[in-house]
Parts: C-alpha cells; structure tokens; sequence
C-alpha cells in the first residue's frame, strides 16, 4: 500500500482524482531522466494537502518499512458535502498485510487484510518512489523532465528536479495539468517532494491541488506496532468501514 492509500483513505474519490492513485512512471526522453534513489529502509515525513497553498489536510508518519507504518492525520478546514470537518483526527496503521484505522481518538480500532498487496515483495524505493525506481511502472507517460537549480531547504542545499507531463489523456484523467517535484540532497535522498494538479474541482473551484512530502529520519532505527488484539475489531476485505 503506497503512501497515497491513506490519502484516499481521508479523502474522497471524486474530489481528489489525482496522480498518486497509480504510481507515475516516467518515458524517457532524450535520455534525461530523474535521479535514482539510494535503498531507503525507514523513514519519517510531514505530510500536507493544499488548495491554492491553502492546507486542507496535514500528517505525521513514521515508516519501519514498507508493510509497517503508522500515520496521523488531522483534518484542516470543513467542506460542505461534510466529507473533511476541520479539527477530526485519522490515525492508521499498516502491519504486515493488516490495515488498522480509527477515527477522533477512539479506543477500538478496526482491522482489515490488504489483499493486493503480498508482505515482504515491496520495497520502500518501489511503493514510495515509485517514479524514480527502475522496474515498477504500470504505464508510461510522456513527459518534460526538467532540472531547475539549488534551492535551499530548512538549511540543507537541495537539488530540483521537475517532471512536466505532456499526455493529455493523463491529465484529464487527474483534473488538470500534473507536474511533480523532488529535492534530493547531496547523497540524493529525498528532502521533499510534492504533486501538483492544476484544474477545476468540484467543492473547491479552479486552483492548484498538491500533495506534500516532506522527509526526515531516513534509514535510521524506527519502531512500529500493531494495536493491542483487546483494542480490534476485524473486518473482512471490502467492507465500507475507513
């Protein structure tokens, strides 16, 4: 499950139609191609979701690997339909194949298998960064990849990247133009990377969408656990539940 399974777990499906629901694999042109990634093990990120820089939705995770991690997530503002009600807090867990969510600090958690997802044949590289790790595309889209400069992050010189994409039926298919960018550091690992979806959105109106990543903490020693058997209540595959 990739890190944009939680959003859509928050989220509703009509509203954000964006591109992390699939992972974007990028065609090569003239052979300019964004930086592959060193093996990253474990993570932690701060994570937001803006409308015209405006934070709709904001989360804390922590990743022991890609099967556990656990993230927090508060909603920012309220909207109308109900679906987002500013101050509501969504904690999950993922534990080896089980997604464990709960919603406003309750107690009880619920429990669910993830059944598309085999534990243990996904890495890190593949199910976070999937963009910029070889052998984990399901589909090509073309692009205009870009390399813009220095910029500096919090105090760490940072090198962007940006992917323009070009396939219309892409495009459409999210809401709108999509570009991606990434801030990798000196030894090329990720600092900040963010989604970008300009268009028109139902509840929201025409601006841009973006998804915001920003990481720290990689590779060192992070610790995940699953709740308490006592707290969980098990549902089966499908249910409605978040």
């Amino acid at each position: 499950m990739a890190r944009s399974m939680v959003r859509m777990l928050v989220l509703f499906a009509a509203l954000l139609c964006l591109m992390a629901t699939q992972p974007l694999a990028l065609a090569q042109q003239d052979d300019d191609t964004l930086p592959l990634l060193p093996d990253i093990t474990s993570l932690r990120y701060d994570y937001v979701l803006t409308f015209n820089n405006q934070p709709l939705v904001t989360c804390q995770a922590e990743w022991e690997s890609y099967q556990r991690w656990y993230e927090r997530c508060q909603d920012q503002v309220t909207t109308a339909d109900g679906i987002l009600v500013a101050g509501t807090v969504n904690e999950y867990i993922e534990y080896d194949g089980v997604l464990y969510s709960r919603t406003q600090g309750d107690t009880v958690w619920t429990a669910r298998p993830i059944v598309d997802e085999p534990v243990g044949e996904v890495t890190m590289n593949q199910g976070l960064f999937e963009w910029v790790t070889p052998g984990t595309a399901n589909e090509e889209v073309e692009h205009q990849f870009t390399w813009i400069g220095f910029a500096e992050l919090d105090g760490t010189l940072a090198t962007h990247y940006q992917v323009w994409v070009l396939d219309e039926e892409f495009n459409a298919s999210r809401g709108g133009q999509v570009t991606y960018d990434l801030f990798l550091a000196q030894n090329n690992l990720p600092i900040k990377d963010q989604f970008n979806v300009q268009g028109s959105f139902e509840g929201l109106g025409d601006g841009i969408l973006s998804d915001i990543w920003v990481y720290r903490d990689i590779n060192t020693a992070i610790t995940v656990s699953p709740p308490s058997p006592d707290d969980v209540i098990e549902l089966d595959d499908g249910s409605d539940a978040p």
